[in-house]
């Protein structure tokens, strides 16, 4: 939220307001790993309201990422957006779509800790849930 417009999104969803000043608003695992990965674009869904966000990671580059939360897919809410990406171009002249090895690691890794109540799960020591990506890592590039 510190590289989107908060001045408007506290204006739509005023409850927000302590998260935000707190610096706890979303999931507490994803600053780090947007930090890690650096992704071009990140797409949420959690928030529940358009929020967008140019997100900088500093370094060699300027690398940003592109932060984009859509609404409820409810009347009179802005739940659906459509992006341009720009185009690259690609040996062979064909598009083909991608999927990012460690973050499929990462999901796979962690969908035993899926939690669908309000207390999330203890998760394991750090050392531990990078064992078991690297596992998963192998699962995923066999297929």
């Amino acid at each position: 939220h510190r590289h989107g417009d908060e001045r408007r999104l506290l204006s739509r969803k005023r409850f927000l307001e302590k998260e935000v000043q707190t610096n706890t608003l979303g999931n507490p695992h994803t600053p780090g790993l947007m930090a890690h990965l650096q992704p071009s674009y990140w797409f949420s869904a959690h928030l529940h309201t358009k929020f967008a966000a140019v997100v900088p990671h500093g370094g060699p580059g300027g690398r940003r990422t592109r932060f984009l939360s859509l609404d409820k897919c409810l009347p009179q809410r802005d739940f659906l957006q459509v992006v341009s990406f720009p185009e690259v171009p690609h040996p062979g002249g064909a598009l083909a779509l991608e999927y990012d090895e460690e973050w499929l690691s990462i999901l796979r890794a962690c969908q035993s800790y899926l939690c669908l109540n309000r207390r999330g799960p203890q998760l394991p020591p750090a050392a531990s849930m990078r064992e078991q990506i690297e596992k998963e890592r192998v699962w995923v590039r066999e297929r």
